[in-house]
């Protein structure tokens, strides 16, 4: 009977469901589920520069230093990413970009 529910789970699932559901099949770490982490949204590079008031080369720069966190988006040669949200205002707060 388990079984049966779980399938019948799977296949009423929402998309967003189903894509939690793939991450974790993968071995990849769950989506943060508390107030402060779902809060922390993806912004794109231009965004991040916008906020920080500068060229947007630099804000890739300060992902690659481990200065803001980024996020990556698809696989091999494909990659692409954003940036935490949180952690460029965390940076701003801090006064190091400048």
């Amino acid at each position: 009977m388990a079984i049966e529910q779980l399938i019948q789970g799977i296949l009423t699932a929402t998309p967003a469901q189903r894509r939690e559901l793939e991450r974790v099949l993968k071995g990849e770490a769950p989506t943060p589920t508390n107030e402060s982490q779902a809060a922390d949204r993806a912004i794109t590079r231009k965004e991040a520069a916008k906020l920080l008031g500068v060229h947007p080369k630099t804000v890739s720069t300060y992902g690659r230093r481990g200065l803001i966190r980024r996020l990556a988006l698809g696989a091999g040669g494909e990659r692409a990413f954003r940036f935490s949200l949180k952690s460029v205002t965390d940076l701003l707060a801090s006064g190091a970009n400048a």
